[in-house]
């Protein structure tokens, strides 16, 4: 009996295992199901022809979000958080500092994971890989005393930094302060169709409970974004870009940093070696293996996935999700179709 319940448990072990590497597809896909939003939704695989056509009313109320002084600041935490140390960047705690300033569920773990291969690349590495602020990011998780060691920690450990050390901080919000880390400052962002970033940010956490909230998110979600992408010399990939073809994407990360740290001496090396062997190289980078793709909790919001509602967001972003060929628009008109 219990020779033959070793063999079930066995049993049981290889089929769960044989199931992820099925789900997964390639080997290569245990890290990239690993980061955060990275798989693209219904949307990014829909051959163009099988694509709805959507008509937007005339007049239709339209939100494009803007770069501006107002609405590029620095965070501040929320009033009752106002009492925590804040971080205080003097630009010379560090040499460079690489900010990975995608939106959420847009795969920008899978693009912090990129950054941190191409910097192993250089043979550097990094002093702090960490989520910017991280304790206003879960604020409402914390006790407040708990909340405030962090908030020391992170000070403390800003501080004690090297003058040559290079950090790779991630962060969904802007904040001006984080250009001032270092000496020197790269900024990458990356984006997705905005419906499947509410799919899988539902699915993953949750906390989408009607459309005015989904919308409210966005707005957000966009004005943070565009402000990265303002800061001068910003990279932007799609989330769809890092899934096809992440061997492409990390060469030019290579090239960047490579010319950030070392000037004219760096020599490029796009296509220099076989894409095999970065892919290899990629996986072997540990990022954050923490956050699967999606939970089942998307079952509880399956309006998001509906025609109705995809309509209504692609409407209100029309220039937006046109500007980034989420959608082709036919004539200047907002009455006439959009092909999705």
């Amino acid at each position: 009996a219990r020779k033959r319940g070793r063999r079930l448990r066995w049993w049981s072990s290889l089929t769960m295992l044989f199931s992820y590497e099925l789900s997964c597809g390639l080997l290569f896909a245990r890290w990239i199901c690993a980061a955060d939003g990275a798989a693209p939704g219904p949307a990014a695989t829909l051959p163009v022809a099988q694509m709805p056509m959507v008509v937007c009313q005339p007049g239709a109320p339209e939100f494009f979000p803007k770069a501006t002084p107002e609405t590029c600041t620095e965070r501040s935490p929320p009033g009752a958080l106002s009492s925590l140390p804040p971080l205080t960047p003097t630009g010379q705690n560090c040499s460079l500092v690489i900010v990975s300033g995608g939106m959420p569920r847009s795969g920008s773990t899978m693009q912090k994971n990129l950054l941190l291969a191409a910097l192993r690349w250089h043979g550097v590495r990094t002093a702090m890989t960490d989520y910017w602020e991280y304790h206003l990011h879960i604020a409402k998780r914390l006790p407040h005393l708990e909340l405030h060691r962090m908030a020391r920690a992170s000070a403390k450990r800003i501080k004690s930094l090297a003058a040559d050390s290079v950090v790779l901080m991630k962060t969904h919000e802007y904040d001006g302060r984080l250009l001032r880390l270092c000496r020197k400052h790269l900024v990458f962002t990356s984006h997705r169709d905005p419906v499947d970033m509410l799919i899988s940010t539902a699915g993953q956490w949750g906390g989408v409970a009607s459309e005015e909230q989904a919308v409210r998110m966005l707005e957000r979600w966009l004005k943070s974004y565009e402000c990265w992408r303002a800061v001068p010399g910003a990279e932007d990939t799609s989330n769809v870009e890092m899934m096809v073809s992440p061997e492409t994407v990390f060469d030019s990360y290579v090239s960047k940093i490579g010319r950030a740290m070392y000037g004219n001496a760096f020599r490029d090396v796009r296509g220099a070696s076989d894409p095999a062997a970065k892919l290899a190289f990629i996986a072997r980078v540990k990022g954050n293996p923490s956050s699967s793709n999606h939970t089942n909790k998307a079952d509880r919001f399956q309006w998001l996935r509906s025609p109705e509602f995809r309509h209504s967001i692609t409407c209100l972003l029309r220039s937006w999700m046109e500007q980034h060929n989420y959608i082709t628009q036919s004539a200047a008109h907002m009455d006439r179709p959009l092909q999705r």
